[in-house]
């Protein structure tokens, strides 16, 4: 009986803990033309003390005064699904040297389930 609870656990936490990465590979500017995604315009970024320390192995690296100021964000959408994704990228070649940085979290989460590096997404 425990087991059966134990397994029932690990499916349920399985099951609703992930979202799809519906990006894998892609670059950032495709992301943004493709017709399978709407795109919302990039605005100034706010790394919250939330989203921080969720995702602290990616942020640390860029904590430096130099990146104060450097996220932009922007709202992705998946047509099929409607599920809906926040990226946080470098802008600021101070803070990233030259290569766009980021990550992607789901809608109403903090951990992130993409990293951009060098524009491109890689799903984790």
């Amino acid at each position: 009986m425990k087991l059966l609870g134990a397994a029932l656990s690990i499916l349920l936490y399985s099951s609703f803990s992930f979202a799809v990465c519906p990006f894998d590979g892609m670059y950032i500017y495709e992301l943004k033309q493709d017709p399978r995604f709407v795109v919302t315009p990039e605005t100034q970024g706010r790394i919250t003390r939330d989203l921080f320390w969720a995702n602290e192995k990616f942020f640390r690296d860029f904590t430096k005064y130099k990146c104060r100021g450097a996220y932009r964000t922007a709202q992705v959408k998946e047509v099929a699904t409607g599920d809906v994704f926040t990226y946080y990228r470098t802008v600021i070649d101070a803070c990233d040297g030259g290569n766009t940085v980021g990550v992607i979290v789901p809608k109403g989460r903090h951990k992130a389930i993409a990293e951009i590096g060098d524009s491109e997404i890689r799903c984790y």
